[in-house]
């Protein structure tokens, strides 16, 4: 924490202001990272289409998919690989790669949304997962992104500790 005496010189109060919206802007940016990564982990996945295309943007929504960076090459008369379970890292390791520069331009005031545009030939389907719809027993209940939410609330409602607003403020991209 920086500590800046408080006199009555408008230069000073004005560094501190300063100074206190950087911390800010730093401990909100960390929340958006917490509930990121929590939507991240709780993502069903089968082959990991949907966990990888997630995109954090910064005042308007971004859909992408990103299938094709994780979506199987199986030969004619392969086994497909064994489906994956929510949490499984490839998928949220290239979601991270992909959304790491909105998040360094993060100001007080941005609107964040995750987005995910996720289409295998039946229409984008990341609103029925996220109502627990059609899911395996593994990836339920969905609801990551309500679920993410509800977590952020209860967490941060009240109070934010130094302690906790100092991990806050260090949070990056995929921790």
């Amino acid at each position: 924490m920086i500590e800046v005496p408080i006199t009555l010189e408008w230069e000073n109060l004005d560094q501190a202001f300063d100074e206190l919206e950087e911390e800010c802007r730093k401990v909100v940016r960390g929340i958006t990272l917490q509930a990121w990564q929590f939507v991240l982990r709780e993502t069903p996945q089968f082959y990991g289409r949907m966990a990888a295309s997630w995109s954090y943007s910064l005042g308007v929504p971004a859909y992408t998919d990103r299938s094709a960076m994780i979506e199987p090459n199986i030969p004619v008369g392969a086994e497909p690989p064994l489906p994956r379970r929510k949490g499984h890292q490839e998928a949220i390791d290239i979601a991270n790669q992909y959304n790491a520069g909105p998040v360094q331009y993060f100001q007080l005031g941005d609107v964040v949304f995750f987005a995910n545009g996720v289409d295998h030939g039946e229409g984008p389907y990341s609103a029925s997962v996220e109502d627990g719809y059609g899911l395996r027993a593994e990836n339920r209940p969905g609801q990551m992104v309500r679920r993410a939410l509800d977590q952020i609330g209860l967490r941060y409602a009240d109070d934010i500790s130094r302690r906790r607003a100092n991990e806050l403020m260090n949070l990056k991209m995929g921790d």
